[in-house]
């Protein structure tokens, strides 16, 4: 018989209690280690400068808020309104197996229920290595479906920072170029994001930066964040004639001088035909072409997990793995790429770019109750799965609490 009131525990930069109430066959949950993804009771906040609606935590909710998308600081989290947590329904166990990046509920060795996400599977040996996820002694590589169950945004072009401030989406000639809101157009040029302080520090805002593994809904109040370089770009574009266009995607070394890391940044370069796109990344071209529409394409390039990938329209076409990317050789980069710029589209041809949007990849950040710990692997048994929570920086779980076994998992959820 399932209690009425189930209790999970979360451990942030203070303590804080996670609840799921069950009600027939729906939970509700409250607490921060799932977040943004599950959220418990939450506040809203919207951004007095690019209008950027996000949520913060009520453990934190008596701090100044930074806007995550412009880096507007001081907001004031609606305290009034306090919102309520996700629903969530149970469904079974046994069959068929837990899946990597699936979500599900579990006791811990105290009788605790918590909701977590799969990362490890039985049998394998699990690392958490600078944040990222290892699996047998390979860095595990996400397909482009795993990284959106748990990328964070870092800008979105529809919200844009007052004009006192240096833009962040910037064109190159400026006369070649026509903005109307998150829509740019060019004959030729290049579009470049640079990225700009987003979170709480010392560094006065407008200033460029890496993108760092800021989360507005912790309001940063245990330090600096940490650095991220796995991104992903996402836009829609209309290719009206042919040529060329060549997307980068800045690496964590940068460049020297006015060369690209080949092992470090990755390039997507499209040739446009009348009827037809080759696509290709280092130079490995796709398995085949794809047409050229008269309306909008939606093109996904990232570079995380060490390989680069390409989605048009929702279907990966091609994965460029850490060699291919590495075997390329070295692109001149005219200008050169400035501190904070993380991406370019350089067109060759007419192009127009719809809501470009910049998103990172979740960066698996030490707890306060883990900094001094010394254990970053676990070997799973053949019936134990590891679990860790998409909002790292607070989240209790496998890495304090270790491997779950099969008896103690309660199901998958849903939501």
């Amino acid at each position: 018989m399932v209690a009425a009131t189930l209790r999970l525990v979360v451990v942030g930069t203070a303590a804080a209690l996670l609840f799921i109430f069950c009600s027939g066959p729906t939970w509700t949950v409250v607490g921060d280690s799932m977040a943004p993804n599950l959220l418990g009771l939450h506040y809203p906040c919207r951004c007095e400068d690019c209008g950027y609606r996000f949520t913060v935590s009520p453990s934190v909710v008596d701090h100044p808020a930074t806007c995550p998308m412009c880096g507007r600081r001081g907001l004031a989290p609606a305290r009034s309104r306090p919102l309520g947590g996700t629903r969530l329904g149970l469904g079974a166990k046994a069959a068929p197996p837990l899946r990597r990046f699936e979500v599900a509920a579990f006791r811990t060795p105290d009788g605790e229920p918590m909701v977590k996400r799969v990362l490890g599977l039985p049998g394998e040996r699990v690392r958490i290595h600078r944040g990222e996820l290892w699996v047998n002694g390979r860095r595990y590589a996400k397909s482009m479906a795993e990284f959106r169950q748990t990328a964070v945004a870092v800008h979105d072009a529809r919200y844009r920072a007052p004009e006192t401030l240096p833009a962040r989406w910037q064109t190159t000639p400026s006369a070649n170029w026509q903005r109307r809101g998150s829509v740019f157009a060019t004959e030729r040029g290049q579009l470049r994001y640079r990225h700009q302080v987003s979170y709480r520090c010392a560094i006065p805002r407008g200033e460029a930066s890496e993108v760092r593994a800021h989360r507005g809904y912790n309001v940063d109040v245990s330090g600096e964040p940490g650095p991220v370089n796995d991104l992903l770009l996402t836009a829609d574009y209309r290719f009206t004639r042919p040529g060329r266009v060549i997307w980068v995607l800045r690496g964590a070394h940068g460049q020297s001088a006015d060369t690209l890391m080949p092992d470090d940044s990755a390039i997507l370069t499209a040739q446009i035909g009348d009827r037809a796109i080759e696509w290709s990344i280092a130079g490995l071209p796709t398995p085949a072409r794809t047409p050229r529409i008269e309306g909008w394409q939606r093109v996904e390039f990232g570079r995380f997990d060490g390989r680069a990938l390409l989605s048009v329209d929702g279907r990966t076409l091609l994965v460029a793995e850490a060699n291919d990317l590495a075997g390329a050789a070295p692109r001149a980069c005219s200008p050169a790429m400035e501190a904070g710029e993380a991406v370019r589209i350089e067109a060759a041809t007419s192009l127009v770019v719809g809501a470009p949007r910049i998103d990172r990849d979740v960066h698996y950040e030490s707890p306060s109750y883990l900094l001094n710990a010394r254990q970053d692997q676990w070997m799973l048994g053949a019936n134990e799965w590891f679990f860790l929570g998409d909002n790292p920086a607070v989240s209790k779980d496998s890495r304090r609490l270790g491997p779950v076994p099969f008896d103690r998992l309660l199901g998958r959820v849903r939501w």
